[in-house]
């Protein structure tokens, strides 16, 4: 049997790569597509393997202005030759699902997110510029896009849910089943301090969103140290946020479990934050700050794992952290809440979905794991 691995792009160390991870390891001899690479930016794993890129890849600037390729991913998925597989797994948040399988395959979507460019509404996310090219041909190709997108849906066999509210997303936007299966994470590799730090954590992509903007400010106003991570390159538009209060630096991977192990709270105010980032931070005894409209209800619990993070104004911002530094939050509950999230049962789940698509006899799933 032939099987591919599709990915949107390789390009950085992030959260859905790590499921794409997942997958290599249960699928070893897997070709991987995706529409563009940058292997000095993914893990040295990926350069171990066949990759096939579109033709975006020999687009100048290509792999740094994707966004403003959007119209052209239908077609160029399409031009990937998968003709020849027997079953494609697609890794999909943007267009990954949009690939062309034959007729014979079996095409089963592990859909992160539906493409949130096109179906979320909440323009304050991206807080695109005015002259954007992603915002003019975003809103210009809004429905073509749109269109694409449910017609890809034609050729997916099946669909697996990272987290209850994507589950319910393609319900609604596709009207299609899906399984639900949590992101794997490393439980292991993260352990718990005594001693917390004295500092908030925030995560954020290379762009800063129009809320962590204003968690930044208040942060500063409110005089509560944090330290911002980004993934990527810290360029001009960070250096206006810098000062005594906040501390802007690149995201490392690997420090992941001493930074979280140190802090006093991961601030989660993007509603496309991962769910892996916020179960490695309770893995580490760290609890979360949950920002209006974050899709965590599988992980978050108010007062339990974390405390809601209002951003309407410095003073209701002031009343929830008060309230949230007295709170002492059972290191050991934030630790059983991702137990849900391990690697090791994300393995073990799919592997039995997937003996269980093909007609496989296999050992029952133990629903405790």
């Amino acid at each position: 049997m032939r099987i591919a691995l599709v990915h949107d792009w390789l390009t950085e160390r992030g959260d859905r790569e790590k499921v794409l991870l997942s997958l290599v390891e249960l699928f070893k001899g897997a070709d991987i597509f995706t529409m563009f690479y940058n292997p000095d930016q993914v893990d040295p794993i990926f350069r171990t393997k066949h990759i096939k890129v579109s033709a975006l890849q020999s687009i100048p600037f290509g792999k740094k202005s994707y966004f403003n390729f959007l119209p052209l991913y239908w077609e160029l998925t399409g031009r990937l030759d998968l003709s020849e597989y027997d079953l494609v797994i697609s890794s999909s948040a943007v267009c990954a699902k949009w690939i062309r399988t034959s007729k014979t395959a079996m095409h089963v979507c592990y859909c992160h997110t539906p493409f949130r460019t096109i179906w979320d509404l909440s323009d304050s996310i991206y807080d695109f510029s005015l002259f954007s090219p992603s915002r003019w041909l975003g809103g210009l190709f809004s429905n073509y896009l749109k269109w694409c997108d449910l017609k890809s849906n034609q050729g997916v066999t099946h669909f697996m849910a990272s987290s209850t509210e994507v589950q319910t997303l393609i319900k609604e936007l596709y009207g299609r089943e899906s399984e639900l299966f949590f992101p794997p994470v490393e439980i292991e590799r993260f352990e718990q301090e005594k001693q917390k730090g004295e500092y908030f954590i925030l995560i954020s992509n290379q762009k800063p969103s129009v809320r962590v903007k204003r968690a930044m400010n208040f942060f500063s106003e409110l005089k509560k140290p944090t330290r911002v991570f980004v993934r990527g390159k810290v360029d001009r538009e960070w250096q206006g946020f810098m000062g005594e209060m906040i501390q802007v630096e690149p995201w490392v991977e690997s420090e992941t479990p001493h930074v979280f192990s140190k802090a006093k709270g991961l601030i989660c105010v993007d509603g496309d934050i991962s769910p892996i980032l916020a179960a490695e931070a309770l893995s580490a005894g760290c609890p979360l700050l949950v920002g209006e409209d974050v899709r965590l209800s599988d992980i978050f619990t108010e007062s339990e794992t974390g405390l809601s993070l209002s951003l309407e104004s410095a003073e209701k911002t002031l009343e929830n952290l008060e309230r949230f530094e007295k709170i002492v939050f059972d290191t050991e509950v934030l630790r059983q809440k991702v137990n849900r999230f391990s690697k090791a049962r994300f393995l073990f789940k799919t592997q039995v979905y997937f003996r269980r698509l093909y007609g496989i006899v296999t050992i029952p799933e133990n629903e405790k794991l």
